[in-house]
């Protein structure tokens, strides 16, 4: 699968044999809180390339609390009571991110390793986390790992499953909305901006107009994800080539699907050639424009 291939690739993309962030350091720089993480990217920024920049990119990533924050350049709550407290003091809803591992780990699960590469370093979407939400992830568990040694020396050390899912929470810790698992970079944003007006209006409503609210908000939802479309597309289906055993798995996990059969179909094979092969797919995945990935997403990568 192309989008576990991505991640794969960019999780070889190291920082051994430079120093370690000093700890204290890091903690102060932490409950400092985002404008710590602005300053660091801004020196970052202005620095050459060489060894001070490369050991900048790590503290960056612990004061961050996530791989890959100079990419992404967000911030990241881990205890979820200073993540409220940041909440109510910007008026903010809380994006929290669930998942086995830890995302300042280069292996955490799988999925949390393609939102690294994917969504939190798209640029549109990292513009739109830091403008929208205060960011708080959990580890659940440790993933699961699993080391394949060759024996000659050589050792492959990777997680073998795992899953997550981000929480629309309101600023009291409340949850609004949930998203299971992987999504394209405009269909994560899609869904959050639905949940924001519910999450920004929750804290002052009352019990039961907040019950109210979140059941019409669900059925609202519902109801618009299974309307049929005003234009039908003449391709309401991606077909998958009988022949395939990467397509033929990929139809036994639908969610995973939606996004992987698209980015698959981008990396080498004729779209439109595969659309006439077979009747036989997913609903609702000829959006291929929706799994590209941007720029930044690709220089990571």
């Amino acid at each position: 699968m192309l989008a576990l291939l991505l991640v794969v690739f960019a999780s070889f993309r190291g920082f051994q044999g430079h120093r370690a962030p000093v700890a204290d350091e890091v903690a102060t720089l932490r409950a400092e809180g985002p404008p710590a993480l602005e300053r660091l990217l801004a020196r970052y920024d202005a620095l050459a390339d060489g060894r001070e920049k490369e050991e900048l990119e790590r503290t960056i990533d612990a004061v961050a609390a996530q791989r890959y924050a100079t990419f992404s350049r967000l911030y990241w709550y881990t205890d979820l009571e200073a993540t409220k407290a940041a909440a109510r003091a910007s008026g903010k809803p809380i994006l929290s991110l669930r998942m086995l591992g830890r995302l300042d780990e280069d292996l955490s699960c799988a999925n949390s390793r393609l939102f690294r590469v994917v969504l939190y370093a798209n640029e549109g979407v990292s513009s739109f986390l830091r403008e929208s939400f205060v960011l708080h992830w959990s580890s659940e568990r440790p993933a699961p790992r699993v080391t394949v040694d060759f024996g000659d020396g050589r050792r492959i050390e990777t997680t073998v499953g795992g899953n997550s899912a981000h929480f629309v929470l309101d600023a009291d810790g409340r949850p609004i909305d949930v998203l299971p698992g992987l999504y394209s970079p405009v269909a994560f944003r899609r869904e959050l901006e639905a949940a924001i007006p519910l999450a920004l209006a929750s804290p002052s409503l009352s019990e039961e107009e907040r019950s109210g609210r979140l059941r019409q908000f669900h059925r609202e939802r519902r109801e618009a994800r299974y309307a049929p479309p005003a234009d039908p597309d003449p391709h309401p289906y991606v077909p998958v080539p009988s022949e395939s055993g990467l397509f033929a798995a990929e139809r036994l996990t639908t969610c995973k699907g939606m996004i992987e059969i698209p980015l698959v179909l981008r990396g080498g094979l004729d779209p439109q050639r595969t659309l006439r092969r077979l009747s036989l797919g997913l609903r609702a995945t000829p959006r291929l424009e929706e799994a590209r990935l941007d720029a930044n997403s690709r220089e990571l990568v």
